[in-house]
């Protein structure tokens, strides 16, 4: 008789684990059509996106487009600045029921910020706690601070490939805003509102953002290799595209075949499916391997865009911006 249970045990514990998961992706869809709502509601006021990277003020700050969120959801915070509710300060009993996925290690992860030295990708994370649940697309933003090439504060929203020194077209900060495309170069593109955006259906918003599993080969608390940040754990904004030739790489380590995703029409769904082909990849930072690493996109590589083309807000490519 117990051998007999202990068997039925053994084949019932797998089917009861996935069936945990699948409820915590369950939740985490529903949280994340709730930060939709509530994104348009704040469309509706703002007739823009919220910041992200940089908000205007001597210095610029850090900011994450969460931020936004929250405050639409009429949460309270500590301080402001520059008029602007900052969450910076939550504890993570604040965050825990309002902002990250239900399937995340937060504990981990937010601990590892705290204790990661200055200057390193995870150090980042910990100065915006709340917002290392999801990742949020780095093209469907406010306008930045004006450049000498873009006075409005805002880029174009076709993909364009910068040429001139970085000072003239760089509006923003602190966020990894290159989107590499297929032919390996780096492009930029905005949508500073809504309806910038040509297929909104199509348009990745927001996402499970990455956690140690992620990419297990690599120590995000020791490396400073920026053009890697969107991998970290925790970080607030993607997805990574530099160094990987159009894929556009998403957490496949947190829920079962796909992460959730949020599009620009407030549809949430989990179809980016795809195992990454990761010998069409550059290396990981800092010497690592993508051993183990559990990554995925979407199924429509485009020969121009790449997987990228489920994030750029208009699917075309200008030459020169104007």
């Amino acid at each position: 008789m117990v051998g007999i249970i202990a068997l039925l045990i053994t084949l019932i514990m797998p089917s009861l684990g996935r069936a945990k998961d699948l409820a915590k992706k369950t939740v985490c869809a529903a949280q994340l059509k709730t930060y939709g709502n509530q994104m348009l509601l704040f469309v509706e006021d703002r007739d823009s996106y919220p910041h992200m990277g940089t908000i205007l003020g001597p210095g610029g700050w850090g900011w994450p487009k969460f931020y936004g969120i929250l405050e639409a959801m009429k949460f309270p915070a500590d301080n402001k600045v520059w008029s602007r509710w900052n969450y910076g300060e939550w504890e993570l009993d604040e965050c825990w029921d309002k902002a990250f996925c239900p399937a995340m290690d937060y504990v981990r992860i937010i601990r590892a910020a705290d204790a990661a030295p200055d200057g390193t990708i995870l150090h980042k994370t910990s100065l915006h706690r709340v917002a290392a649940g999801y990742q949020w697309n780095v093209t469907l933003r406010a306008k930045g601070v004006p450049t000498s090439l873009f006075r409005s504060g805002r880029w174009p929203t076709a993909a364009w490939h910068p040429t001139s020194g970085w000072s003239a077209w760089d509006n923003t900060m602190w966020i990894d805003y290159f989107l590499e495309l297929a032919d390996g170069q780096a492009y930029i593109a905005q949508a500073v509102k809504p309806d910038e955006v040509k297929r909104p259906a199509n348009v990745a918003e927001a996402w499970d953002s990455c956690d140690f599993q992620t990419v297990p080969e690599v120590s995000w608390a020791s490396t400073g290799d920026w053009s890697w940040e969107n991998l970290g754990p925790g970080w607030h904004v993607g997805p990574q595209s530099e160094n990987c030739r159009g894929w556009a790489l998403l957490n496949g380590a947190r829920h079962p075949g796909s992460p959730n995703i949020l599009y620009a029409d407030n549809h949430v769904s989990a179809d980016a499916t795809k195992d990454v082909p990761l010998n069409e990849v550059g290396p990981p930072p800092g010497g690592a391997t993508w051993k183990g690493a559990k990554l995925k996109s979407w199924e429509n590589f485009d020969g121009v865009f790449g997987t990228m083309i489920n994030i750029v807000p208009e699917r075309t490519i200008q030459a020169s911006p104007g």
